[in-house]
């Protein structure tokens, strides 16, 4: 079996009413694990922080790196994403969910897990990235 769908029959599902947006990501997911499939190699967890320019994305990494914020209280606070809200976490996800400006950063065997990548400009905006795990690695 499948590790994402491992975790998915494992965990409670999300409903609607309880977090709608969770439900969406979750049911998306779900979908496509049940479509194309993920193999246990091409799966991380990751978090981001989204900001509209590149220059409010270094000044914020420069903080993290001071230690002024986590990146988790950063994400909250700045993050332009709905996922700020959960200290940027965007959950475990395979290789083809994400755009591959985010991918290219996030699958690099030599990006270190645990330490915050970027800026990494996309459509969306400017990027900063955590990884928590990744297949070749241990959980941060």
């Amino acid at each position: 079996l499948k590790l994402q769908f491992l975790y998915l029959i494992a965990c409670p599902f999300p409903t609607p009413q309880k977090n709608p947006k969770m439900f969406v990501t979750a049911f998306f997911a779900l979908a496509t694990l049940l479509v194309c499939g993920t193999s246990a190699e091409e799966v991380a967890h990751a978090s981001h922080i989204l900001v509209k320019t590149e220059e409010k994305a270094q000044e914020l990494m420069k903080e993290i790196e001071a230690g002024l914020w986590t990146f988790e209280e950063a994400a909250k606070k700045y993050s332009e994403c709905p996922s700020g809200a959960e200290g940027g976490d965007l959950g475990s996800f395979g290789k083809g969910q994400m755009v591959p400006e985010f991918e290219v950063v996030i699958f690099d065997p030599t990006k270190a897990v645990g330490k915050p990548h970027g800026p990494v400009k996309t459509d969306f905006g400017y990027h900063l990235i955590l990884i928590h795990s990744r297949s070749d690695e241990d959980e941060a």
